[in-house]
């Protein structure tokens, strides 16, 4: 993600974990205050929770999202508006 990147609001349909790989990044959410995740960390998130991240590093930061989606669930969901934190 670029710097003073983000994402879209969104969620997802299942389990996500986030790891990232060089920066750090913040993760704002419904689940309640937000998340700083650094470079060799991770946050795992529960399904149906708004999330949106944020680059918090000064320059790229690179992450992965693992995701485990039950059959007849939605893969991802635009959220409505931005989860507060």
């Amino acid at each position: 993600m670029r710097r003073e990147g983000h994402s879209e609001a969104h969620e997802f349909g299942g389990m996500s974990v986030f790891f990232v790989l060089q920066g750090s990044l913040t993760v704002r959410s419904t689940q309640g205050r937000a998340v700083d995740i650094v470079a060799g960390s991770g946050a795992f998130y529960p399904p149906n929770v708004a999330i949106q991240e944020v680059n918090a590093a000064t320059g790229e930061t690179i992450y992965l999202v693992l995701l485990t989606t039950a059959i007849g669930k939605e893969f991802e969901i635009p959220a409505s508006r931005p989860p507060g934190g």
